[in-house]
């Protein structure tokens, strides 16, 4: 079965229709001049047939799966993948078809938190029946398949198979609206299930046959999303894709435009018949990957692209008990946790792209999952993980904040719940808008609120932070430019985290502000106090770390007077107090006359604990909402690490040399923690042709710096070995073979 076509029973069924003349008042969808965006290949697995296309946005990246064949019998079928940067011009994957095996077709993808899940249908019987099968990934192209099928046919409605699934989850439930046929006819049927492998079906179809709608013929390959409190579906019928939307998923009123996308004219890749899209959603537009047959039931099967701006549904059916939403949250994550390869290479203050969630933060899973699935959050429309530019001052960072409250909540209230520099992100947009913010609640865990004494000597142990340095050390003009000059060129968030208290002593004396000239102006003249301008703050604090509170310093030398270094003093002696978390005193991460929680954790930990993260949820108001499973993080117990950047896109793999993938990663930087000496071997595949620098970094016991450059082919796959050591550095860590 299809989602476009149920192969071999569609392709009988298909010469029995009568394409109906579409209706101009039917053209809202503007197809792409570029169609088809995903042709057949010359040979091979995808030559006869590119189909059932399923897209999601990644970061900055589209990503594809859909089926293939190399023959008009469907004899065969697979599921490929590709990749875009707008949607309409495609990179297919080198290693084309995934690890699915020949009898495997219309697949429908989510990401849900770092793992890939499919559900796609297999044929079985010949082909004369179907089922629906699952399976998980890290990476979107290495799939884990679960061993038997999730859905088979269960009723006489779909007592001849049952296939191409649509899979959403709004909070911990998975929704699937798929296909069932019995005789000639195919209907959509629905199934929830919490965990997306048992699954509870609805004993009839949701969107049945109805001879009322007679361009229909039954209704296949259905789409879904959820907006605004409303369901979408888009489906096939015979003479094109309908529309329908609904309160709950299983009582839907069809649009009265139907079909809403029809085929093309003339010589058009589509002129035969569109069928089996993906519908995206995505800033006022919505857009659409389709299927397109060409001329005949013989004719190839390509994908196309068509967008229209969002309306809403033509008319808006009210849900019965309407429920008041809880505020929308959005979680601000610390310094550096934050990534953007072209923003942080190009050694200057430019904001080119998104920036993403590095992929070294696993340290915020355990928050992001329980504020998401647990608390049954939608990602990215209930809940946020917003990723900033920490570089930018925190004026501009707040400023910055503003524009991505407007555009996700321009009228309701958010609840903001930050960690270390988060916070003062935060804080800089509260107060830059006074009154007109949109705050309802504020947390901050081990937020530097009087600055931190780290921010002076900069010891650097963040691994951003330290690859923007090193890269960018030698490429501002001066070779011999030091760790200050660079950071205070290239990240003047630095500055806005120094010290607000005394911390600096001459001679066993404290000196005071006035004197000080290396002060931080800003956190000086943007006091946070009550009332808060009518906000709820929480603030979370770790103590009974060893945490840096002064430092003794000396006169500086006349070189470091020349290179402008040590203003105030050299350091001489750090002079520690148990009153912190490691990095942020106890006393500076508090807010007078704010609720208040001190933990015996440090910095890191804040974010993990399951007591932290319990007394969130309760000031959240979500006190029945269960903290989510801890999971062994190297990055908690580990001293070393190395990470290995490229200054232009491929895709990293980290493996054994037993060939045991270990990390894998497409944004432009690959992080591994280990206190063990090792070697691993590390494949980069470039996106493009041209000179890449590849840099090594180690972080720890042993620290170290070395750039590597070649001159790379676009999927040809560069080899190399990685020597580490994190109590001595290697002098030649990386080697080509």
């Amino acid at each position: 079965m299809r989602k476009l076509i149920l192969p071999l029973v569609f392709l009988a069924l298909i010469s029995t229709f009568s394409l109906l003349t579409p209706s101009n008042t039917l053209a809202t969808w503007t197809k792409s001049s570029s169609n088809p965006v995903i042709s057949n290949s010359p040979s091979g697995w995808d030559s006869y047939h590119a189909a059932d296309p399923t897209v999601i946005k990644d970061g900055d990246t589209y990503k594809i799966w859909y089926t293939g064949t190399d023959s008009s019998a469907w004899t065969n079928s697979y599921i490929g993948y590709a990749e875009s940067s707008n949607g309409i011009t495609w990179t297919k994957y080198i290693n084309n078809p995934l690890s699915f095996g020949n009898n495997a077709e219309q697949p429908t993808v989510i990401k849900d938190g770092s793992v890939y899940k499919m559900w796609y249908n297999i044929r079985i019987n010949n082909g004369q029946s179907f089922e629906i099968k699952y399976a998980t990934s890290s990476d979107g192209t290495s799939w884990n398949i679960y061993p038997s099928s999730v859905i088979v046919p269960y009723a006489n409605w779909n007592n001849k198979g049952v296939g191409a699934p649509s899979v959403i989850k709004l909070g911990n439930t998975y929704y699937m609206w798929f296909v069932g046929g019995s005789g000639s006819i195919w209907q959509t049927g629905f199934a929830t299930s919490t965990d997306g492998i048992n699954w509870d079906k609805n004993a009839d179809p949701v969107l049945a046959y109805d001879p009322n709608y007679s361009w229909e013929n039954g209704a296949t390959s259905p789409m879904a999303i959820y907006d605004g409190g409303i369901y979408e579906l888009w489906y096939t019928g015979e003479a094109g894709i309908g529309h329908a939307w609904s309160n709950d998923g299983i009582n839907w009123f069809r649009d009265p435009e139907n079909p809403v996308l029809d085929k093309g004219q003339n010589q058009d890749f589509d002129n035969h018949r569109v069928a089996s899209n993906t519908v995206m959603r995505e800033s006022g537009m919505d857009k659409t990957w389709y299927t397109g047959m060409l001329n005949s039931v013989s004719g190839k099967f390509q994908i196309g692209y068509a967008e229209k701006e969002t309306e809403g549904v033509p008319i808006t059916p009210l849900p019965p008990t309407p429920t008041p939403k809880p505020n929308k949250v959005i979680f601000i994550p610390g310094l550096g946790a934050s990534w953007n390869r072209n923003d942080l290479l190009s050694c200057n203050l430019s904001q080119s792209n998104t920036w993403i969630m590095a992929p070294y933060t696993d340290i915020y899973d355990r928050i992001i999952q329980t504020l998401s699935q647990n608390a049954g959050l939608v990602l990215n429309e209930e809940f946020y993980v917003y990723a900033y530019d920490w570089r930018q001052t925190m004026e501009t960072a707040g400023q910055k904040l503003k524009e991505f409250i407007d555009n996700i909540q321009p009228n309701g209230k958010v609840d903001i719940v930050s960690h270390s520099l988060g916070g003062l992100v935060a804080r800089s947009y509260i107060l830059q808008n006074g009154e007109d913010h949109n705050v309802d609640k504020l947390v901050t865990m081990g937020t530097p609120h009087q600055g931190t004494v780290l921010a002076y000597p900069l010891l650097v142990d963040k691994i951003a932070v330290n690859t923007l340095i090193n890269f960018c050390r030698t490429r501002l003009g001066n070779p011999f430019e030091t760790k200050r000059q660079v950071i205070q060129s290239l990240s003047p968030s630095i500055r806005d985290i120094l010290p607000t208290f005394n911390f600096i002593k001459w001679n066993g004396q404290l000196m005071e502000d006035d004197l000080i000239e290396g002060e931080n102006p800003w956190l000086r003249d943007n006091q946070f106090s009550l009332p808060f301008y009518d906000i709820s703050v929480l603030t979370i604090s770790g103590i009974e770390k060893k945490t840096l509170e002064y430092l003794e310093v000396k006169k500086p030398s006349a070189m470091d007077n020349l290179l402008g270094n040590w203003v105030d003093g050299k350091p001489t002696k750090k002079i520690n107090s148990d009153l912190g978390d490691g990095t942020v005193l106890t006393s500076s991460s508090q807010l007078e006359d704010a609720n208040s929680f001190t933990f015996n954790l440090n910095h890191i930990q804040l974010v993990q604990n399951t007591q932290s993260i319990q007394e969130i949820l309760n000031f959240l108001g979500l006190e029945g909402v269960s903290v989510a499973d801890e999971k062994r993080l190297p990055e908690l117990t580990t001293q070393s690490l190395f990470s290995i950047t490229s200054n232009k896109p491929g895709k990293f793999i980290l493996k054994t040399l037993k060939r045991e993938v270990l990390e894998t990663d497409s944004s432009g930087i690959i992080t591994y923690y280990s206190d063990k000496s090792g070697k691993f071997s590390l494949e980069f595949t470039p996106s493009e042709d041209g000179d890449y620098i590849i840099s090594y970094n180690q972080l720890g016991k042993s620290e170290a710096w070395k750039e590597y450059k070649f001159t790379l082919q676009v999927n040809k796959v560069l080899k190399l070995i990685v020597n580490y050591n994190p109590k001595k550095a290697s002098v030649n860590p990386l080697v080509r073979i």
